[in-house]
């Protein structure tokens, strides 16, 4: 139930768009980055690849939950 509410609240996440993927940045944009800007990039990227991956994980729960109704 943790893993469903967890990969929930970061599917909320991407949908609201509070962080988008961005486009690749240049070799030259990379080497003109500050540390700082670097490793708020390096979050997003990473903030953006969890949100995929628990978009995944929601999938393949749901492709196996069986569902049954009672008359």
């Amino acid at each position: 139930m943790e893993l469903t509410d967890y990969c929930y609240r970061k599917l909320l996440a991407l949908l609201s768009g509070e962080k988008k993927k961005a486009a690749a940045p240049s070799a030259k944009e990379l080497m003109d980055l500050s540390p700082l800007q670097d490793l708020n990039r390096q979050i997003n990227d990473t903030e953006f690849n969890i949100q995929m991956m628990s978009l995944s994980i929601l999938r393949f729960i749901t492709d196996h939950i069986k569902v049954t109704f009672w008359p």
